[in-house]
């Protein structure tokens, strides 16, 4: 082969690579394992990430560039009202606006699949959700287990949260024909329905199709819920369910965790703030299912700045 044939191949395989690999509004920073997974905030250089400061810029979001005022502006904006789950959320801005902010969260990777950057790992740590969200979950986990992706324990983390009773109806939780997840086809239920998250996660892993080896690597932890100050019954939070699998002691190891679009930046975020040096972190999920709803998208943004936030200051 010619010295230039040579150089022009060398060429472009560089260049193939860092395509490859480059992630829109990446900082690189505090040692993240994922690419798919973007840094908001460069405590190094004091700098936020240059998507997020232009959502802010379009949105006129007013603040002095430090992470502390970006959180105490987008807590005020973007949070969702107390009491309200982000099932309860709608469009709440112009479809200029809301193509506006999809367009920016594309770039901040809280759209499309995330997966995972290699193929052995210590823990698979799916997050609860509701029923068709955890349904997607594990889905997305056995399609992960199907390329070659290995664990050597598949943990659900989930608590007592009440059941809602639209989404998680009797007639939705016992249709196992309209489920992403693969399904035995002579699946019955045994018992009571569900009534909290956590029992109705034990049986939609009843419901998977899957081989007993897989099976019996699962574990369920169950958070529970909570008093506060006004003494309301409060549903466990994600920090809450890593807190309970912790009390396990489980050993050192790699941990993915399994989420999907858009939670995926702030599980990740939520995990490394909880989980401690001697576990490294990665994060994978599955796409934004249709519809976008553009305040879900701020109010996941939001609580992603927060934990970061958080998450910096243990640093």
């Amino acid at each position: 082969m010619s010295r230039n044939k040579t150089l022009l191949l060398s060429l472009f395989i560089f260049f193939s690579c860092a395509i490859y690999h480059y992630i829109p509004g990446s900082l690189n920073a505090y040692n993240h394992t994922n690419v798919g997974v973007p840094v908001l905030f460069d405590k190094d250089k004091a700098t936020a990430n240059q998507t997020l400061l232009s959502l802010l810029k379009a949105l006129s979001i007013e603040h002095d560039n430090s992470l502390q005022d970006i959180v105490s502006v987008t807590q005020k904006a973007w949070l969702r009202k107390a009491g309200q789950e982000r099932w309860d959320l709608d469009t709440a801005h112009s479809a200029a606006l809301n193509s506006l902010i999809i367009s920016h969260c594309q770039q901040l990777n809280m759209i499309e699949e995330i997966i995972p950057s290699t193929k052995d790992y210590t823990y698979a740590l799916v997050m609860g959700a509701t029923l068709d969200t955890i349904r997607n979950r594990f889905a997305f986990l056995i399609k992960l287990i199907k390329l070659g992706i290995r664990f050597d324990s598949i943990v659900f983390l989930t608590g007592q949260r009440p059941l809602n009773p639209t989404l998680e109806s009797a007639q939705k939780l016992l249709d196992i024909t309209k489920s992403s997840l693969p399904c035995n086809p002579n699946w019955s239920l045994q018992g009571p329905l569900p009534c909290n998250e956590t029992e109705m996660i034990r049986m939609v892993i009843d419901q998977a199709a899957l081989d007993s080896a897989i099976k019996s690597k699962i574990v369920v932890v169950d958070a529970p819920c909570k008093i506060n100050d006004a003494g309301n019954v409060i549903r466990p939070t994600t920090g809450d369910t890593f807190a309970s699998w912790l009390k396990t002691n489980p050993p050192a190891g790699k941990a993915l965790i399994i989420s999907s679009q858009p939670y995926v930046g702030y599980q990740d975020m939520v995990a490394r703030s909880y989980l401690p040096s001697t576990c490294t972190v990665e994060s994978a999920g599955c796409r934004y299912e249709e519809p976008i709803i553009d305040s879900d998208l701020l109010d996941t943004l939001a609580r992603w700045i927060y934990q970061t936030n958080l998450y910096l200051k243990q640093q």
